[in-house]
């Protein structure tokens, strides 16, 4: 979500930085963005993930933990599950600073200040601060976090499943 605006991001950090895009909604329209912006040897995204096969949880617990930041920029979002799947492998994120984001990343996450957009039939829509995503990625450093364990103890299906159970007297 937003990955136009991620890869206008990306134009302006330093060449050293590289990109690992889970997306294959809208491919078309990145691969003209990657382009006009010069990205090619900067952008990577697994060709399996792209054919809709998704990529195994080998794979991914891979790349979350190699990943040096997991940047998000959503304008709008629900549960941002990769979001706290990067948290729970100790990965830095760097996220928008939109309600559902401050909710369930803080204090985790590095947030990106957002300006007010227009109103969208899903809410308000919001528009992250690129210059303030630059400075929020490029302050990360070298350090992981040590948040994964309490992370997922606070976001995961056993959990869930109890306070479910609770909110219907099951329990």
């Amino acid at each position: 979500k937003n990955h136009a605006l991620l890869l206008h991001v990306l134009s302006r950090l330093p060449e050293e930085y590289k990109l690992v895009l889970l997306s294959s909604s809208g491919a078309y329209i990145l691969e003209s963005i990657i382009e006009r912006y010069a990205l090619y040897n900067r952008v990577y995204t697994p060709q399996s993930y792209l054919k809709g096969y998704g990529l195994t949880e080998e794979e991914l617990a891979y790349i979350y933990s190699n990943a040096h930041v997991y940047v998000t920029l959503s304008s709008l979002e629900g549960i941002d599950m990769p979001a706290l799947e990067a948290l729970t492998y100790n990965t830095p994120v760097v996220a928008s600073e939109i309600p559902v984001h401050k909710e369930l990343l803080s204090p985790y996450a590095r947030f990106v200040k957002v300006n007010l957009g227009y109103p969208d039939t899903n809410g308000v829509y919001w528009i992250p601060d690129v210059d303030d995503a630059v400075e929020k990625i490029m302050s990360i450093g070298e350090a992981r976090h040590k948040y994964g364990k309490k992370v997922y103890s606070t976001y995961n299906v056993n959990r869930a499943i109890s306070d479910l159970k609770k909110v219907f007297n099951l329990a």
